[in-house]
């Protein structure tokens, strides 16, 4: 365990991970934001919910597939 802290390849690796997972929860959430405004105003606050835990689920499930492989 202690080789995978002092590894740098196992650093730049989560950085990197870290990144992609900002720069897509970002976009996620402005194209729900998109997608919300166009629904009457007392759907908006259900279906941004909605749409966010689809979005967590759905990248919580992919990051352990990659973990498995």
């Amino acid at each position: 365990m202690m080789e995978l802290l002092s590894d740098p390849q196992v650093w730049i690796l989560l950085l990197t991970l870290s990144t992609i997972e900002v720069v897509l929860g970002i976009d996620n959430l402005v194209f729900i934001s998109i997608a919300v405004g166009k629904l009457p105003e007392h759907q908006r606050n259900v279906a941004r919910k909605f749409g966010i835990a689809v979005a967590c689920i759905t990248r919580i499930g992919l990051l352990l597939t990659l973990a498995f492989l």
